[in-house]
């Protein structure tokens, strides 16, 4: 009778081998990506409902360097915020572009200084350096990195270790595909220590809670994530017992588009606007990707709305967009120097926004592959001490983003 139990026992023990992996961050110099984070949150402040929020963050990731610790990699986050205009449609504004550098072993462990506000969450996933087994638990230190410099008017980054808790769930779809998958989730209630050098504008949380549930989906050819879906609370007590709470939820995945070819993106730009004998419309290569300036738009005066006649020529211009669908658009309007700073930016916003608005209303684009962007008169073409160099500076400007 005991043959078939050893039988089956040596069974198992043969198919656990056979699913066992080995998972690891594959980094070679040259290696480039890109990912795509949306985050939806409401807000509760003492537990009543403040408001909600939606957030995109792109990421643009390479690896510059190798050494024997692991890869040095170089990324920049540019985040953007959705807002509501004011006859209820929705936009994506501009939130900042920010780059680190940070070194990565092949379990996922990062070296990276404390003055670097990005990347947010560090150390998840960290894999053993030995095969996992389907049903196979391990706890691995992580950390979060806050940014409340706005919020709590703390100047450097909010760091917050934790202890992740991880299982392996064997093959798991995701958009019709399968990968590995693992769930990853983590509590925390953090009591900062107090700070003899606080600033006095500063208003640091007293206790932070998280509780954070998340599936990683992970490509083993590629040796880096595939995408990831994360439930989360997060609260800040504060020692007037004020509590702001953040409840979400969030979506990050590897974009799989062809790059872009900027030098003949490009040439086809200018080619389909010579074509249809756009006006006034010029193409450059930015570090964002390629650049469509507008460069004598017409609105309103002192205002934010077109006139009707501009809606032909964003008609052609949504022509030239359609050679490069599936790339998101950043549109930001500029100002010559006039006024004051405050009234300038918000009217470069202003007019980002109603090039937008038309856009999406001719289906040139959904309103979460636009963001608009304000930059008032920093980035002038011309001086502004001729009428010629101010109008040259009254423009808007749309960027063909790499996503």
């Amino acid at each position: 009778m005991k043959k078939p139990f050893m039988f089956t026992m040596l069974f198992i023990a043969a198919l656990s081998a056979l699913v066992a992996e080995v998972f690891a961050y594959k980094q070679e110099p040259g290696d480039k990506w890109r990912i795509i984070s949306s985050v939806t949150e409401d807000i509760y402040i003492n537990g009543k409902f403040s408001h909600h929020s939606d957030i995109v963050e792109r990421t643009a990731s390479e690896v510059t360097g190798a050494a024997s610790s692991g890869a040095l990699i170089k990324a920049v986050f540019q985040s953007a915020e959705k807002a509501q205009n004011p006859d209820g449609s929705e936009r994506f504004t501009w939130g900042e572009d920010y780059e680190a550098a940070f070194m990565r072993s092949s379990q996922g462990r990062l070296e990276i200084r404390s003055t670097f506000f990005r990347p947010s969450t560090r150390n998840v996933p960290t894999f053993p350096t030995t095969d996992v087994r389907i049903g196979q638990t391990w706890q691995a230190p992580g950390t979060e990195v806050h940014d409340l410099r706005e919020s709590l008017g703390l100047s450097a980054p909010y760091t917050i270790p934790f202890m992740a808790r991880y299982e392996y769930l064997g093959s798991r779809e995701w958009k019709g595909k399968r990968y590995p998958a693992f769930s990853i989730d983590w509590d925390l209630e953090y009591l900062p220590p107090k700070s003899s050098t606080r600033r006095p504008k500063e208003n640091p949380p007293s206790v932070i809670r998280e509780n954070a549930k998340q599936i990683l989906y992970w490509d083993n050819d590629a040796g880096r994530e595939a995408a990831a879906e994360t439930k989360f609370t997060l609260s800040f007590l504060f020692s007037d017992r004020t509590e702001i709470e953040f409840r979400g939820t969030g979506i990050s995945e590897i974009v799989e588009s062809e790059r872009l070819n900027r030098d003949i993106a490009a040439q086809e730009a200018v080619e389909a606007i010579e074509k249809l004998a756009i006006p006034d419309t010029t193409v450059k290569i930015t570090p964002e990707g390629i650049t469509l300036s507008l460069d004598n738009i017409q609105f309103e005066p002192d205002s934010g709305r077109l006139l009707a006649t501009e809606k032909v020529k964003l008609d052609k211009i949504a022509e030239v967009l359609a050679r490069f669908d599936g790339r998101d658009l950043l549109i930001g309007g500029h100002t010559a120097l006039a006024g004051d700073k405050a009234s300038r930016d918000k009217l470069s916003l202003e007019r980002a926004e109603a090039v937008a608005a038309y856009l999406r209303s001719i289906g040139a684009r959904d309103a979460g592959s636009i963001v608009t962007r304000g930059y008032g008169s920093d980035r002038p073409l011309a001086p502004n001490t001729s009428e010629e160099g101010r109008r040259q500076n009254r423009r808007v400007e749309i960027t063909i983003l790499e996503n």
